[in-house]
């Protein structure tokens, strides 16, 4: 229904030609419940409690979210980046969406057209000019 129930934290330290490291970092809403959430999320934020009407065992979902990250690692290793973006446009996501990318002090705004090989947004402007983006938060607008 158009709300976020979990966020996705990426950091990396990288030079031109080599990435040092990258941390990635998973929130999921999960038994949290209505009202919880800080009043500047609007109605933006839900969570599993909310969705499905009764609590979810944590562990549980740990296990689920980790196989699943197992499964996908190893066919990224398996068979390259490609298999993981076919999958990842198979589901419903930013693309076509009006979005806004913020980044330290920049700011793009404009429709999500595709993610590349490397894993950067394409975003296309109000304008028409295409711009590659590889860093920053983005937020769906609210239709």
């Amino acid at each position: 229904r158009g709300r976020k129930i979990a966020g996705i934290l990426t950091e990396m330290v990288a030079e031109t030609d080599v990435v040092r490291f990258a941390i990635c970092g998973i929130g999921v809403n999960a038994n949290i419940e209505k009202g919880s959430f800080p009043s500047e999320w609007g109605s933006a934020a839900t969570s599993l409690v909310m969705e499905l009407g009764q609590e979810v065992y944590r562990a549980a979902l740990l296990c689920r979210i980790l196989e699943s990250l197992d499964r996908h690692y190893s066919s990224l290793i398996l068979q390259g980046p490609q298999v993981v973006l076919d999958a990842w446009r198979q589901w419903p996501n930013m693309l076509s969406k009006r979005i806004r990318v913020t980044s330290g002090r920049d700011q793009v705004e404009g429709t999500a057209v595709e993610i590349d090989g490397q894993g950067a947004l394409i975003v296309r402007m109000k304008e028409g000019k295409v711009e590659r983006v590889v860093a920053g938060d983005v937020h769906v607008a609210e239709v």
